[in-house]
């Protein structure tokens, strides 16, 4: 995992520092809301695991976006308790407070600003698709990585957690929320984070909580081996049984057979470039690279240096032109010969792009 080089005994000083007035705000907002007892805890600590599967993310930037998570809900307090309790519906000049209250958190945290992302706090209620609040503002890649890491903690715990707003005051099991958020992801929560989340659920989540997920573990490996399967079993459709090492017998592909495969593969995950690299990868035909030389916002050295650790590791960091038309959604690229999931994170006039398996 990657680290700061700077990073020093005073840089974690004052992050220690900085932590300790964050807790303390977070204990402010929950004793203000008991019902999110310990929320902004377990937020900050699936936030964490998420990010510490991203190679761009360094030990200051995780630090930040732990502080972060922690204190996504500050601006709560200036919602009444009676609207955050309430069991029914509320009221609109009651969901306007609520909508206000990640630019008051934002714009108010109580914690030395090196240690605060402030977008993470300001656009964690967001939705990948644009909709959700504030109004306006970035969607997709445009919203920073480290709200979109933090509104799928916090979906996930919401759900989870006895609120009042549930049914009952109860929350849903760890494995039906984890469904939920499939439902969600493409839409208000970024696919691939979903798929990443997922991942990692059932194996920490004996630590966070104390309860089991009790659902089957699905790694970003697992992600592409399973559209890799759903291919090869619309392949066996079409040909009958076959050598999944030479399945066309050395022979091309006829075009009708892979648009056909293509056509059944796409679904809301998987657009149709996603699954036209799938599928020629299980036909064993050659594939193509995602991204061309010119694509590459990166210089000799700092492309070599990724296609080296893409052969030695299951992670890798890309940097490419910003309006490039693959990354406006989640990705099964092709990047030195091996199918990859990316995570996109717009900088300027590039962006940076987390290739995991």
């Amino acid at each position: 995992m990657k680290e700061d080089s700077n990073w020093d005994i005073r840089d974690e000083a004052s992050f220690r520092e900085a932590l300790e007035a964050a807790q303390e705000a977070r204990k402010r907002v929950e004793d203000h809301d008991p019902q999110t007892h310990q929320h902004g805890v377990r937020v900050s600590q699936w936030a964490l695991l998420m990010a510490g599967r991203l190679p761009s993310f360094t030990l200051r930037r995780r630090r930040r976006l732990e502080i972060s998570a922690l204190l996504h809900d500050y601006g709560k307090l200036m919602i009444p308790s009676s609207i955050l309790n309430k069991p029914g519906p509320l009221e609109e000049h009651e969901w306007a407070l609520v909508r206000h209250h990640p630019q008051v958190g934002a714009l108010s945290a109580p914690v030395n600003p090196e240690f605060v992302e402030k977008g993470a706090i300001l656009w964690h209620h967001k939705a990948w698709d644009g909709g959700g609040y504030p109004a306006g503002g970035p969607s997709g890649q445009g919203i920073p990585i480290e709200a979109r890491i933090t509104a799928v903690a916090d979906v996930f715990d919401a759900i989870t957690s006895k609120r009042s707003y549930h049914p009952e005051g109860q929350g849903v099991a760890p494995s039906q929320a984890v469904g939920v958020l499939r439902e969600l992801a493409g839409s208000v929560l970024d696919p691939t984070l979903v798929a990443l989340f997922e991942s990692i659920c059932v194996e920490t989540a004996g630590e966070i909580g104390g309860k089991a997920a009790g659902i089957p573990t699905l790694s970003i490996q697992w992600v592409i081996a399973g559209e890799v399967a759903r291919a090869r079993k619309y392949l066996e459709r079409e040909l009958g049984p076959f050598d999944t090492d030479d399945p066309l017998v050395g022979e091309p592909p006829p075009p009708w057979l892979v648009d056909r495969i293509v056509g059944k593969m796409v679904r809301a995950n998987l657009d149709a470039d996603s699954a036209r690299n799938v599928v020629l990868y299980v036909l064993r035909q050659p594939l193509e690279e995602t991204f061309r030389q010119e694509d590459l916002a990166m210089d000799d050295s700092d492309v070599s240096e990724a296609v080296r650790r893409a052969g030695n590791h299951d992670e890798a960091m890309i940097h490419v032109r910003s309006d490039h038309p693959r990354l406006p959604y989640m990705s099964v690229v092709v990047f030195s010969g091996r199918l990859w999931l990316c995570v996109g994170e717009k900088s300027g006039d590039r962006t940076a792009v987390s290739l995991i398996r």
